[in-house]
């Protein structure tokens, strides 16, 4: 009887054992599990501000001046170019190491030059394939993105929001096709395990967004979306670059004037930067469809021709005009790839509707659209045929105030009419966010910010967190 009775306690004991292992288990592993997939602000950078890095070697390729700590404020400041800041840096260890290499072999350039390193193939491959964005993990300012772009951004968020929200810059390849770095964001977002993501966008780097925005489940997990100055429908300074690329070299030694260094920075160009013309984001960034004949506040987007506006009544005769540039072939006379698979490009930022429509993806997520307002920003471009039979692009261009000299209001909002979610900031320029996001944009940025935190109905894992905590 006695052992009869001792067993029955026994049982009971392990009953209770098992109970509490099993109830133990179950708890430790839903803490983990929430503790482990947290809610993240994410912060996406514009073209060419992501830093890249070689790792083969652990070195900066985009931004190697690794004795220097840049910041974006150094070289860009509201009238544009700072020379007055950067002529001293000629004298930096790192600065002149990379001016001896860019001017080695016949200003071909080492094969580890800073421009050498980023190089393209003309159909859109990288040239070095141990070249690729710094993770979030690296402890160096190159997390930050290239000279420090967004530290101040990060720093700003994070000390407003970062006890709630792990907040970090993602460095992306911008050489490469966007839909790509899409898809690279949400490989990265998934390994996470966040459950739920702010995105904050900068110019291309709202491109990404908008691509990753393009999926039903990645738009399940971003709660809101803050777009600084993207480019949603393209801006015709694409149309200027590709046409005309000495500008972009002929504004810098004009400043420079005649001198031994300024021709040696022109064989440097011709002979290395210009592969940089065969990045993926200028094509995908032309004028668009959507864009080009639009009424808008700052005048109707046009190409003109011998002085008539063109009317393109489809997105195919616009794809054609482009794909008859010069800068559409490569050098055995196909289209390249960058500009080939513009039309689909177009529908990967885009979500097609059960009724068919066609709309921009970010606006089935809660966005918000800020855009610099002031600075005179090109919506058309005038060609000339020349005694030769061929359209050469004219100096002239027209410009209106309604944008922030890249980016015009049209395309910069998405089409947006809702005035509550666009915000416009007067004498802002394209590069604001990096040069004075603290003076000009803060307030504004965090006023949407409190408003969503505010507004934002609570989900069951922020009790449960609240409990665990």
């Amino acid at each position: 009887m006695a052992i009869s009775k001792s067993k029955k306690i026994i049982k009971s004991i392990l009953a209770v054992i098992i109970i509490l292992v099993t109830v133990g288990g179950t708890f430790v592993g839903t803490s983990y599990y929430l503790h482990s997939r947290k809610k993240a602000i994410i912060i996406l950078p514009g073209l060419m501000a992501s830093a890249l890095y070689d790792t083969s070697t652990g070195n900066g390729a985009w931004d190697p001046f690794y004795d220097v700590d840049l910041n974006f404020k150094t070289f860009i400041n509201e009238e544009g170019l700072n020379l007055g800041s950067i002529l001293p840096l000629l004298l930096v260890k790192s600065v002149s190491e990379q001016i001896i290499k860019l001017f080695a072999n016949d200003f071909h350039g080492a094969p580890d030059s800073l421009m050498n390193l980023i190089a393209m193939t003309e159909d859109g491959v990288p040239k070095v394939d141990t070249i690729e964005p710094v993770p979030w993990e690296n402890k160096s300012r190159l997390r930050y993105g290239v000279i420090n772009a967004q530290k101040e951004l990060y720093e700003e968020y994070h000390k407003e929001y970062g006890e709630e929200y792990e907040v970090q810059v993602y460095n992306y390849d911008f050489r490469i096709d966007n839909r790509v770095s899409a898809q690279r964001l949400e490989e990265y977002i998934n390994n996470k395990r966040y459950r739920e993501v702010i995105l904050v966008a900068h110019s291309n780097g709202g491109q990404v967004a908008a691509c990753y925005l393009n999926k039903e489940k990645n738009r399940a997990k971003v709660a809101k979306y803050i777009s600084y100055s993207v480019p949603y429908f393209g801006s015709f300074s694409a149309i200027t670059q590709l046409e005309n690329i000495d500008n972009m070299l002929n504004s810098l030694l004009s400043t420079l004037g005649e001198s031994e260094l300024t021709r040696k920075l022109e064989q440097v160009f011709q002979n290395q930067f210009l592969s940089m013309l065969y990045m993926w984001a200028p094509y995908q960034l032309l004028p668009s469809f959507d864009y080009i004949n639009v009424d808008n506040i700052g005048g109707k987007a046009e190409i003109i021709i011998d002085g008539q506006p063109v009317q393109f009544t489809t997105e195919q005769e616009l794809f054609d005009f482009y794909c008859s540039r010069p800068w559409a072939k490569m050098s055995n006379g196909k289209v390249r790839p960058q500009l080939a698979t513009w039309p689909e490009y177009l529908d990967s930022i885009k979500v097609t509707l059960p009724t068919g429509e066609k709309v921009l993806s970010t606006t089935l997520v809660d966005t918000t659209y800020i855009n610099g307002t002031g600075k005179e920003t090109p919506i058309k471009v005038y060609f000339e045929t020349n005694d030769d039979g061929q359209l050469k692009l004219v100096d002239e261009t027209y410009k209106s105030t309604y944008g922030d000299g890249t980016v015009s209001h049209y395309t910069g909002i998405g089409g947006e009419k809702d005035a509550s979610k666009i915000v416009l900031l007067e004498g802002v320029n394209h590069y604001g966010i990096n040069g004075y996001f603290k003076e000009k944009m803060e307030t504004e940025s965090f006023e949407i910010m409190d408003e969503y935190m505010q507004n934002r109905t609570p989900k069951w894992y922020d009790w449960i967190e609240t409990v665990l905590n």
